[in-house]
């Protein structure tokens, strides 16, 4: 029987930090569309595109991420982070890369004094940079946009 890829599979960098989550997601949102001529298609249009997602982090990964921020001067200055993600089972890989994000914080107290959980944080992010995203290395973008 083999392994397969899972959510504990995966390492996220943040620039060069290492950082372990509870949770990450990246959607990214298409507007590309059929043009239609007289109701019927005829070839597309394309649209502009965005990505954006979600880090939630426990309290020691806060503080790893906590000094980035400090050196970018505020929790605002968290612009221009690239974020990576890599899993590898059993010869299988797949990476994730948003380039150029902005990070803001989002739900920063996350606390049940009656629950066993550990406390979190999450983060927004919005992907603001040329090279966009890439999937398993392929960009999502053609390069004729740019």
């Amino acid at each position: 029987m083999s392994e397969h890829i899972t959510g504990q599979s995966w390492e996220f960098f943040l620039d060069a930090l290492l950082i372990t989550v509870e949770n990450a997601t990246l959607n990214i949102t298409d507007e590309s569309d059929v043009k239609y001529s007289k109701g019927r298609p005829n070839g597309f249009m394309r649209g502009k595109s965005s990505a954006e997602g979600e880090l939630e982090l426990d309290a020691e990964n806060m503080t790893l991420l906590t000094t980035i921020a400090a050196t970018k001067g505020s929790w605002q200055g968290l612009v221009d982070i690239d974020l990576r993600g890599l899993a590898i089972v059993n010869g299988n890989a797949q990476t994730v890369e948003a380039f150029g994000c902005m990070i803001q914080l989002k739900d920063i107290l996350n606390a049940n004094p009656n629950g066993n959980e550990a406390a979190t944080c999450k983060l927004s992010f919005k992907v603001a940079g040329d090279d966009f995203v890439k999937f398993n290395g392929v960009s999502y973008l053609p390069d004729s946009l740019f």
